[in-house]
């Protein structure tokens, strides 16, 4: 799953600014759905 997240990370910095917000509100997603499982 980390190798996952720095790909995403390879794809934010690809992209203009603007995407790069919409990604990190996906990201933030999968960070709180992380959490609940961690739970």
């Amino acid at each position: 799953m980390i190798w996952g997240m720095f790909s995403i990370m390879e794809i934010m910095r690809t992209h203009t600014i603007t995407e790069v917000f919409e990604k990190k509100k996906i990201l933030y997603m999968f960070e709180a759905l992380f959490l609940i499982y961690y739970r």
